[in-house]
Order: C-alpha cells, then sequence, then structure tokens
C-alpha cells in the first residue's frame, strides 16, 4: 500500500484539497482533483488557436 503522501503526489493533490471528483472508469475508479479557475488561467498557454475553414464560411 502507498503512504497518504504518496498518493497526494501521485495525483498531484495538495494537502487538505477538499475537492475531488470520482468517477468510475471501466473497472476502476478514477479521482480527478477539482482546481479552481485561478489555477487554470494560462494552462493553454502556446495552443494553436488556427481553425480550418471551408471557402463558403467567414
Amino acid at each position: 500500500m502507498s503512504s497518504p503522501r504518496e498518493l497526494r503526489i501521485a495525483l498531484g493533490i495538495r494537502p487538505g484539497q477538499k475537492q475531488l471528483q470520482a468517477l468510475r472508469y471501466a473497472d476502476r475508479l478514477e479521482l480527478i482533483p477539482q482546481r479552481s479557475i485561478a489555477d487554470a488561467r494560462g494552462f493553454l498557454r502556446g495552443i494553436d488557436t488556427r481553425v480550418e475553414r471551408e471557402d463558403d464560411r467567414v
């Protein structure tokens, strides 16, 4: 078994973080840490935002 600290590190969970979403996926349980919107700021920096359009579209 892993220690709570090892699990937090592996899952990227901060000590005291309370918001987790549990999802059943196939035959396992996935625990997903819920981050605040402030933590999400800038996580897509550098993504290509160009969208190929068809000729009849603006």
